[in-house]
């Protein structure tokens, strides 16, 4: 990772119940990193014919659903959704701690037929 310029850490969403089940994050990179955006592409929604939200967010466990950067958004729709345009009630730009994870949680039970992409763009501004 260039230290100033940031990366991009990306891959596919999961269908799953389980807090931290649609996908997971650890910081390895040995220093606390500004999440400057999450984007969400869903390109095929959920369709068990119930509501079911997403929430991402940054905190110490593998196994919490956190709501720091992306509280609420719906997987019942397809296109793209951000921590910036999308955060909702309590999502944002955090601080990701070494060691610690960035997690994504479906609310409401596994999002059946969801299919997406997930990219994270963190940052280290320490000197």
């Amino acid at each position: 990772m260039s230290k100033y310029a940031g990366t991009w850490l990306r891959g596919a969403l999961a269908v799953s119940a389980s807090a931290a089940g649609t996908f997971q994050l650890q910081n390895t990179y040995g220093s606390n990193l500004i999440v400057t955006d999450v984007l969400i592409y869903i390109t095929t929604a959920q369709t068990t014919g119930e509501a079911r939200k997403l929430n991402v967010g940054a905190g110490s466990s593998n196994s919490t659903d956190y709501e720091n950067l992306i509280d609420d958004v719906s997987l019942d729709a397809t296109g793209v959704f951000s921590n910036v345009a999308n955060a909702g009630t309590n999502g944002g730009i955090v601080v990701w701690k070494s060691n610690e994870y960035i997690n994504a949680s479906a609310q409401g039970g596994a999002p059946t037929g969801l299919v997406g992409f997930y990219a994270v763009h963190v940052i280290d501004i320490s000197s």
